[in-house]
């Protein structure tokens, strides 16, 4: 269930903890089970990861004591247990003193404090609450990072930022780009006026017309970019992608305009709130002046091209589009979930292009489904039937690599009904009948997605 801030804090100060059962945690919510280990500088580093990374976003809080799980039908942990401490196992001072040495800059109005349960005074559970902070006192560093020998040097440093219910570590190119785009940025921006003013002054400048013929970009080059750009070939995936089958380009891939395909990028609509979506929380970089992407740790990559070529790959184990603790079978609601906010985010790319198509090809790829000799599997049910849960007509996947064209005429746009046909043909694939995909309805004897279905998960 969906936790609001301030029914957050209202349970916090009334000590009723175990209104948090059944709760998610999210992008201000952080739970952890144990208390801090302050004997070694290892646990201390994961206290300012998690204090930096609260203070990079929009504040939040860390609460001590609570027990969570991973959740079977949301992509974020699910809040199990209360596990109270009495009062003398935290010292709020030790917490402060320790996020003051780990993080620059200092933190303003950080709170560490020890809250009864509202059945035992005597027990209860520790509470960091992390306000939201000055612009310009970002970003928070964290001043130590271990190296590879095990020990801490103070030399090196560290950027953690909330994304949804994760920590997401910067890498060090990451961080030489954000450097480099801070230290340069004036130099881009006067570059970018001389070019505008050359191109306003020269007035034999002639803008010759895109030819409309059919067209196929190299879809699988731009999967293996996708891919091997953050290490992840070997690794299981399912990658969506789509393309209209007509030259054009993207108005405003390369804008940060408010209503720019660039911005919806970042923010793509979703089905529900906390749902298996393709939001990443990450800002859009541009590659070599051909693409955008954002990302969410390994589990999600988005690629979108100036030419309308939209690249989604999906981690395909238990990180993503698998059951937790159930081995590689696939979640129908993440499958059908994720495709149907796929296929909506591509009617916002189709709507950006400065040229109409009249059919686009869907594409779905499976990649290492056979990874380690462990196949991933599917069975034809919902999550609430009980014959998932005793995995009733499980099949595995018949090929270790698969992938699936699809063309789609635009002239009406469905978007439950084109996601249907994407998800009819991994259902085929994996030999279930189509009579028994979940989450689908006829209306006219054709069947689409049940969007109500989901949301009502």
């Amino acid at each position: 269930m969906e936790l609001k801030k301030d029914e957050l804090e209202r349970i916090i100060e009334s000590g009723e903890f175990d209104k948090l059962k059944g709760k998610r945690e999210t992008d201000f919510l952080d739970c952890k089970s144990e208390i801090y280990n302050f004997k070694n500088d290892e646990s201390k580093y994961k206290l300012a990861k998690d204090v930096s990374a609260f203070g990079n976003a929009n504040g939040g809080f860390i609460l001590i004591g609570i027990k969570t799980e991973k959740c079977k039908n949301h992509h974020s942990d699910e809040i199990v247990d209360v596990r109270s401490f009495r009062e003398s196992l935290c010292n709020p001072t030790q917490y402060l003193n320790t996020i003051r040495e780990w993080i620059f800059p200092e933190f303003k109005d950080i709170e560490a404090k020890w809250y009864p349960t509202n059945t035992n005074s005597l027990k209860g559970i520790f509470v960091l609450k992390i306000p939201p902070q000055g612009k310009y006192s970002k970003p928070f560093l964290i001043t130590r990072t271990q190296l590879k020998t095990g020990k801490f040097t103070e030399v090196l440093f560290g950027y953690c930022k909330r994304k949804q219910e994760f920590n997401d570590p910067k890498s060090v190119e990451e961080m030489h780009q954000v450097f480099r785009e801070g230290l340069f940025f004036k130099d881009y921006l006067d570059l970018r006026f001389e070019e505008l003013k050359l191109l306003l002054c020269d007035s034999k400048i002639k803008i010759s017309s895109i030819e409309t013929k059919v067209r196929q970009p190299d879809i699988e080059q731009r999967i293996k970019t996708t891919l091997s750009a953050i290490g992840l070939e070997k690794k299981r995936f399912m990658i969506l992608s789509a393309y209209s089958t007509k030259i054009a380009s993207l108005k405003t891939l390369f804008s940060s305009e408010l209503e720019s395909i660039k911005l919806k990028l970042e923010n793509p609509p979703s089905l529900r709130s906390n749902g298996f979506d393709l939001k990443t929380l990450d800002t859009a970089k541009i590659h070599l002046g051909e693409f955008c992407r954002v990302k969410y740790g390994e589990n999600k990559v988005l690629d979108l091209y100036k030419d309308g070529n939209f690249i989604c790959a999906l981690k395909g184990d238990e990180d993503f589009l698998c059951w937790a603790m159930q081995g590689l079978k696939i979640n129908p609601v993440v499958l059908i979930e994720s495709i149907y906010d796929f296929v909506t985010f591509y009617k916002l790319v189709l709507e950006d292009m400065d040229r109409k198509s009249e059919t686009a090809i869907f594409r779905v790829d499976f990649r290492n489904f056979h990874l380690n000799n462990r196949k991933n599997n599917l069975v034809p049910y919902g999550i609430r039937n009980h014959k998932n849960w005793f995995n009733d007509d499980l099949k595995y996947a018949p090929k270790d690599n698969w992938n699936k064209d699809i063309e789609i005429t635009l002239d009406s746009y469905n978007e439950a009904s084109i996601s249907f046909v994407i998800v009819k043909e991994i259902y085929l694939y994996f030999g279930h009948e189509i009579e028994k995909i979940p989450y689908t309805k006829k209306i006219d004897s054709k069947r689409i997605i049940d969007i109500e279905q989901i949301k009502n998960i």
